[in-house]
């Protein structure tokens, strides 16, 4: 379940909170199932709003800090997450 959508013209913005003590300092270090749940929510966010561009983020609200998560690892995590459901 998307915790936050936000839509304009252009773009789709999801944030997915979460409640972590130990906040990653960096994406990369972010756990690969908050990154599989992200990449799934932007892959279908596409099938309905195909010409926007789609950012994902999370909000840790342990400190709180906004973390957009990069298109790079989303689309290495879909792929990893594809190469397993295949």
């Amino acid at each position: 379940q998307v915790d936050r959508i936000y839509i304009t013209d252009n773009e789709v913005f999801i944030v997915d909170y979460k409640t972590n003590a130990n906040v990653p300092e960096v994406a990369n270090d972010v756990p690969n199932v908050y990154l599989a749940q992200l990449a799934t929510y932007r892959e279908l966010a596409r099938g309905v709003y195909p010409k926007h561009e789609i950012v994902c983020s999370i909000l840790w609200t342990n400190i709180p800090k906004m973390m957009i998560i990069d298109r790079d690892i989303l689309d290495t995590t879909l792929t990893q997450l594809n190469s397993v459901l295949s």
